[in-house]
């Protein structure tokens, strides 16, 4: 499956909740691409041995600094939220890039109020470990503790303020991508908080607890390898990253990337798909209240970057193509900060089409396989798993079964000879 259309309207929890592929596959092991380098900083992989523990210290000394910033700061950690709640693209063409800036930006503001310039989010690779890994439930790693806002009545009672200075102070192409997403006033963003609901309780903060971590079967699925590498099988930006719209406030349909582990994992980790169902911050639109969601992204962000260099590897496209390349470049982004709370300048999609500007690059984790691999450069292990089919079905103590194997074309065009 490559794309999915859905109905306009329909949020991410809804569509998913009833549509969800599963796929099953055996293990091979083959070959991988050498790791990128260069880049000043590296997104470290946080089930990896030998994750560096500084990552995690100032990770929480950031957080813990903007959760005490006052609600008028920009960089306070829940307006850090707000910004996904009034501008987010989902199920668009305009996901990838713009949850990359998002993240560019906010792992600024993290170095700054950490106080460590070498910082940068480390990233969550699902695939490797399909459950919320054990260190984002100490301290405020989790929006379960006591630093964070207990109930609704308590957010709205601090943010009130804040939140009528974002429509005073909005320029007249701010209001327009207000309007755009139905928020006339104030009172309409809080209406959808309150109502949808986008905000709970402190207790009920996060669905997935330190005593039931793992994600559910179908959701295992959804982050498996075989349904990673189908993710980035297609040639085309389009089919990649999601379905064409005219503005990036817009649903129109989500590519499988977005659709299955991006949409699965947020439901999972917010208690959706629990019996009985759990409430939590991932299953909505103020999903970054819970810190796990920049991890989560990151390896969004990450499989992006993967899908990137197999196209530059095959000499295809790695963006939209034509006409379609300038409408997309020219959208606009008008809600970003940078580490000092100030309106960033860089505010069209073309400027993030790249990671180069925020001089980042990831330690390699699955899908990896996908990337050719250049010409002399000697193979490492890795496990790539392929869909098979069973050819003898009858099994017999002491017997024998059989199956065939389809690899892929890349993957049998790097060990021709």
């Amino acid at each position: 499956m490559s794309e999915t259309s859905i109905p306009s309207g329909m949020s991410r929890r809804d569509f998913t909740a009833g549509a969800v592929a599963a796929t099953t596959a055996f293990g091979l092991s083959v070959g991988t691409a050498p790791a990128q380098g260069g880049a000043r900083f590296r997104r470290h992989n946080i089930s990896e041995p030998g994750f560096p523990p500084r990552v995690l210290d100032s990770y929480k000394k950031a957080i813990r600094a903007m959760l005490a910033l006052p609600p008028s700061d920009p960089r306070n950690w829940y307006r850090h939220a707000l910004v996904h709640t009034i501008d987010c693209p989902h199920g668009n063409w305009w996901f990838l890039v713009w949850h990359r800036a998002y993240l560019g930006w906010f792992e600024q503001a993290c170095r700054e109020l950490s106080g460590d310039p070498e910082f940068a989010l480390p990233y969550w690779d699902w695939t490797r470990e399909p459950r919320v890994p054990k260190a984002m439930f100490d301290d405020v790693l989790t929006p379960t503790d006591p630093a964070y806002v207990a109930t609704f009545a308590e957010f709205r009672k601090a943010f009130d303020g804040a939140v009528a200075d974002v429509w005073k102070k909005a320029s007249p192409q701010q209001v327009s991508a207000l309007l755009v997403r139905g928020l006339r006033f104030p009172a309409d963003l809080w209406f959808d908080i309150e109502n949808n609901p986008m905000f709970f309780d402190r207790a009920n903060a996060r669905g997935l607890t330190p005593q039931t971590p793992d994600f559910d079967a179908s959701t295992a699925r959804t982050v498996s390898l075989p349904t990673v590498l189908n993710a980035l099988a297609p040639r085309d930006f389009i089919t990649f990253g999601s379905a064409k719209t005219l503005f990036h406030s817009g649903m129109t349909g989500f590519g499988v990337l977005e659709g299955q582990p991006h949409n699965r994992v947020h439901n999972c980790v917010g208690g959706f798909y629990l019996s009985p169902p759990r409430s939590g911050f991932m299953q909505d639109n103020l999903s970054p209240v819970d810190p796990i969601f920049f991890l989560h992204h990151a390896n969004i962000d990450r499989l992006w970057d993967v899908w990137t260099r197999k196209q530059q590897g095959f000499g295809l496209p790695t963006l939209p193509t034509g006409g379609d390349l300038s409408d997309w470049s020219r959208e606009r982004f008008l809600f970003f900060t940078d580490a000092k709370g100030a309106p960033v300048t860089r505010i069209t999609a073309g400027d993030y089409a790249e990671i180069g500007p925020f001089d980042y690059d990831y330690q390699p984790g699955s899908g990896e396989e996908v990337v050719p691999r250049a010409a002399g450069t000697a193979p490492s292990a890795a496990v790539q798993s392929f869909d098979a089919r069973i050819t003898e079905r009858s099994i017999t103590p002491g017997g024998r079964a059989g199956g065939t194997v389809a690899l892929p074309a890349q993957a049998l065009a790097a060990r021709a000879g």
